[in-house]
């Protein structure tokens, strides 16, 4: 049996480091109401 300390640990030791998923906060929330861009030229 794998646990995910010993997966951490053995990471470590090969020097590998993990890629985790980043949050996209550029595009927005489905319902969340957008205002309109005021300083527009």
């Amino acid at each position: 049996m794998v646990n995910q300390r010993r997966i951490r640990r053995l990471m470590r030791r090969l020097r590998l480091m993990p890629i985790y998923q980043k949050p996209n906060t550029s595009r927005p929330a489905q319902g969340h109401k957008t205002n309109p861009y005021l300083l527009e030229g």
